[in-house]
């Protein structure tokens, strides 16, 4: 899905999607469909080839899904989101990974949808102790073969030593992540 997320918390300041965007939305060599998708001025389209790409490879592979921006964003229609699940669901060889910053969209999405396919490891983002108790408790209420957390970027001591189960049933997290901001305008993480 090609697209320009918006901003929703403080760690979105930084933002490494719309620093990539402001310089694309001005490259003569992209179409300018996709131009004025970046630069903000048209809605998401759904990138056929793209959407297409692991059927194509036979190698298993981990996948990072809307990477460059957020698969549960308001404006990306459910029938984009019903075509990714439907490329997920058909290539059970492959792990994919999505990360959002809305989970409360992702579980009315999984409501919908019913059991998410095993090879779909479901995660948030977080920056803050508010954000990871906010978006995790969502994240727990989704059945997913895994719950990711990406703590990036890292803005204050996060403790999530409440989410994490010794047994798998408690609905604990199976994966952290941690990261901190980087280039010029990169706010300090001295924890």
């Amino acid at each position: 899905i090609v697209m320009r997320c918006t901003p929703v918390s403080a760690g979105c300041a930084n933002c490494w999607h719309l620093q990539l965007a402001d310089r694309m939305k001005n490259n003569l060599k992209l179409p300018a469909r996709r131009r004025s998708v970046y630069g903000g001025h048209a809605s998401p389209y759904l990138d056929y080839n793209e959407l297409e790409a692991p059927l194509r490879r036979r190698t298993p592979a981990i996948i990072g899904v809307q990477f460059m921006g957020d698969l549960c964003h308001s404006e990306v229609p459910v029938r984009f989101v019903d075509r990714v699940m439907d490329v997920i669901d058909r290539t059970m060889r492959h792990t994919y990974i999505v990360l959002t910053k809305r989970p409360a969209r992702a579980k009315t999405y999984a409501d919908r949808y019913g059991l998410l396919p095993d090879n779909l490891w479901l995660g948030v983002s977080v920056e803050d102790q508010q954000t990871a108790d906010e978006r995790i408790a969502e994240l727990r209420k989704i059945q997913a073969a895994r719950r990711i957390v990406s703590v990036e970027p890292m803005l204050e001591p996060i403790d999530l030593r409440p989410y994490l189960a010794t047994h798998r049933r408690q609905c604990g997290l199976d994966w952290v992540i941690i990261g901190i901001e980087s280039g010029p305008q990169r706010r300090p993480c001295p924890y």
